[in-house]
C-alpha cells in the first residue's frame, strides 16, 4: 500500500505527549480534516479511473496505447493520464484553480457529495508510541464512516509532534 503523507500545522501551546494525547480533540478534529480531504481525492480518483482509465488500461486497445506511449507515439499515455488526475484532485481538494478543471469537475463534486451524506471519526484511537525527546507520539486509530457514506472503515496511523518552536504538528499516513 501507498502510503500518502499530509502534514497540518496546529497553533496549541506547549503541548507533549503527555499533555495532550493522540485522542486529544484538537489532534482528532485536525486529523479528520486531514483524512477526509484524502478520502475525497481518492473517491474522485476512482470514480475516473473506473470511467476514464479502466476501459483502456485492461483491453487490446489500452495495451496498444500504453505500447505507443513508450513509443512517444500515443495520443493518450495512461500512466500521465492518472498522475494529472491525482494532481487535479488535490488541487481542487484545496479549492485551487486547476487546468482542464472542467475534465475532473464531475468526479469532485461526486466524491464531495458522497462525504457530505454524512460525518467521518477516529474511533479506537492508540498511542502506540512516544518519544518525550522528540515531545511525539505516534498513533493508530479506525477511521469510521456514518452508514449514509457507505464506506467500511480504514485503519489509519498519524503522529502528534511539538516543534521547536512550541506548535503542534499533525501527519497522517493514509
Amino acid at each position: 500500500m501507498k502510503k500518502i503523507i499530509f502534514i497540518l500545522f496546529l497553533s496549541i501551546t506547549a503541548m507533549s505527549c503527555n499533555k495532550v494525547a493522540c485522542d486529544s480533540s484538537r489532534v482528532k478534529k485536525a486529523a479528520i480534516r486531514m483524512f477526509e480531504t484524502e478520502v475525497k481525492v481518492q473517491l474522485a480518483y476512482n470514480k475516473y479511473y473506473t470511467k476514464v482509465i479502466s476501459p483502456f488500461e485492461n483491453t487490446a486497445q489500452g495495451q496498444l496505447l500504453q505500447t505507443l506511449s513508450l513509443m512517444g507515439n500515443s495520443p493518450i499515455n495512461l500512466e500521465q493520464e492518472k498522475a494529472d488526475a491525482i494532481i487535479a484532485f488535490r488541487h481542487l481538494s484545496k479549492g485551487e484553480t486547476v487546468e482542464g478543471a472542467e475534465k475532473y469537475q464531475s468526479y469532485f463534486h461526486y466524491a464531495d457529495s458522497i462525504m457530505k451524506q454524512g460525518e467521518i471519526n477516529l474511533e479506537i484511537i492508540m498511542t502506540t508510541a512516544t518519544n518525550p525527546e522528540l515531545e511525539k507520539c505516534e498513533c493508530e486509530a479506525s477511521l469510521v464512516f456514518d452508514p449514509d457514506i457507505d464506506i467500511e472503515s480504514i485503519d489509519v496511523s498519524y503522529d502528534v509532534q511539538k516543534a521547536s518552536d512550541g506548535e503542534i504538528y499533525v501527519t497522517i499516513y493514509f
